[in-house]
């Protein structure tokens, strides 16, 4: 069996007073797809199937007219030639996604990034997440025609007037947020430009604005980079806490860090089971979890130790948990 019927935001995400979109949901078989219309209206200006109380409603309900018949259409044409119905390729044709014409970008970035999701770890799926927030916040790369060069420096513009989120210790102490810095900007030209690269690959668009943006943002002071000494290393390694507690396992996962490079995610993932012990020394070759690039490591003797201590097992504490604690 299949149903359509056009509904307002079905992912719920629309603030209140802010226009969201009005998609076409398909059902096949009970389960449900979504077409987005390209109109967007305030919850209000939807009601009973058709838009109203806006001077454009004629416009906008005649173009919810024509994407529906669109959508009949190709239904109609996979019935009559006995084939399945195919939503995804249902959306392409009515909404000419290989051109750009009429698609919804942030529809596109939304269905992206569950497609990716497997292969990203926690983190990096978080700040994509933070990327989708933020596109939707921002609402002026909408459209795939808004994903210009200029598009770009307005969003990078717009991100410049954000502030960093306080932390709860931060507001009992009365600071006040900063203003999100280059390095936190361009993190998120850093994810955009990955999921736009992957549009243009799959010929989504034809071209990435980006390739015209080279060198444009910066990705903030890293000439003073702060560093342990051989000293401090060791006052680490030697610091006296109780066996066992939070900063004892903190402190060894930290050590192993220092002797191997890794980062949080890659000692997260760490496995006994990769490595082979040549002459007295446990050697593995791998990819980085974040980057996937292939490296080649071996165990050295304080990184052993701490795992003799713990089975051979890296002990589990979330990121944040291990943040706090170092700290400390």
């Amino acid at each position: 069996m299949i149903t359509t019927a056009v509904v307002f935001d079905h992912r719920g995400r629309t603030k209140k007073n802010q226009p969201g979109p009005l998609e076409i949901r398909v059902t096949v078989n009970r389960k449900p797809y979504y077409i987005n219309t390209g109109v967007r209206v305030l919850r209000a200006e939807y009601k009973h199937g058709v838009v109203v109380d806006r001077p454009d409603s004629n416009e906008l309900n005649e173009r919810l007219n024509i994407v529906g018949r669109k959508v009949e259409h190709e239904i109609n044409e996979c019935i009559d030639k006995g084939m399945a119905v195919d939503v995804a390729e249902i959306r392409r044709r009515v909404l000419d996604v290989g051109t750009g014409g009429g698609s919804d970008f942030l529809d596109w970035v939304d269905e992206r990034i569950e497609i990716i999701r497997p292969t990203l770890a926690d983190g990096t799926m978080k700040h994509y997440k933070t990327l989708r927030n933020k596109l939707w916040e921002y609402g002026k790369l909408r459209r795939w025609q808004d994903v210009t060069v200029d598009g770009i420096l307005m969003w990078d513009s717009w991100l410049h007037t954000l502030k960093k989120p306080l932390t709860k210790n931060q507001e009992k102490m009365g600071m006040k947020p900063e203003l999100l810095g280059d390095a936190g900007v361009y993190n998120y030209h850093k994810n955009l430009k990955k999921l736009l690269y992957i549009a243009k690959k799959v010929k989504v668009i034809k071209e990435n604005p980006y390739e015209d943006l080279k060198g444009e943002f910066k990705r903030g002071d890293k000439e003073n980079v702060e560093y342990l000494t051989e000293d401090e290393m060791y006052a680490i390694i030697n610091l006296e806490v109780q066996r066992g507690s939070h900063l004892d396992i903190v402190r060894d996962m930290f050590v192993m860090q220092m002797f191997t490079g890794m980062a949080y995610a890659d000692l997260m993932k760490f496995d006994i089971n990769d490595y082979k012990e040549v002459d007295g020394k446990w050697v593995t070759n791998a990819d980085r979890v974040k980057s996937g690039v292939a490296f080649v490591a071996h165990l050295l003797p304080p990184v052993v130790e701490v795992l003799k201590k713990y089975g051979m097992q890296v002990p589990r504490v979330s990121n944040q948990v291990y943040n706090r604690s170092l700290k400390k």
